[in-house]
């Protein structure tokens, strides 16, 4: 009987298995990247995340560090800087180091107080910079900013600004960089969510 050649390994995928330096430079990598994402979420959270809300009565969690090897085919770093939240809003800020793809910050507003402040976020939204992406979608754990769902912010008009968020029911805005420049994540994330948050004074 013939074998199924579909299941047989190929010589690219044999090397791969038999390499131990891919799996050391995964696992050195993965630490470093932890260690990075712990430094600048440290930095965010005391020096730009707190001095905004710190007298909103609004409490916040901690720093918060996840990793999964399997979001659409690739493994990824997840750091949740903090979850804010009242009795009836939840705010999240969330950073993703994704393999192979990018490193993106994720800027979420949701709850039951939403339907108040829409407008507000809908003027908002006409503030910020052609890097900010909105989400146009229905899933609101959606991180692939590549997705067709994620569009420039300031290709749209403040009336689909506020009627997009208005049928989500949520605010999600999103932006990125590639992976190439490891000495950019920080300064490029600090620098977003700062401008992010003077805008929300």
């Amino acid at each position: 009987m013939a074998q199924n050649t579909k299941i047989i390994p190929t010589n690219t995928e044999l090397q791969i298995a038999s390499d131990t330096n891919f799996f050391d430079v995964k696992r050195e990598l993965t630490s470093k990247v932890i260690n990075i994402l712990e430094q600048y979420g440290d930095k965010l959270l005391q020096e730009i995340i707190t001095p905004v809300f710190q007298d909103r009565g609004i409490k916040k969690t901690g720093l918060k560090v996840s990793k999964g090897e399997n979001f659409k085919g690739y493994p990824y770093i997840v750091l949740d800087c903090p979850k804010l939240y009242s009795t009836d809003t939840e705010v999240i800020c969330r950073t993703i180091f994704w393999w192979g793809h990018s490193w993106s910050l994720h800027f979420t507003v949701q709850g039951q107080t939403f339907a108040r402040v829409s407008q507000s976020l809908q003027d908002f939204s006409a503030s910020l910079s052609t890097d900010w992406l909105l989400y146009t979608g229905e899933n609101i754990w959606e991180q692939d900013v590549d997705s067709v769902l994620f569009v420039p912010i300031t290709s749209l008009s403040k009336t689909v600004i506020y009627d997009t968020i208005n049928k989500q029911g949520f605010f999600k805005i999103a932006t990125k960089i590639n992976l190439s420049n490891a000495v950019e994540w920080p300064p490029f994330s600090t620098q977003s969510y700062q401008n992010l948050f003077d805008l929300l004074k």
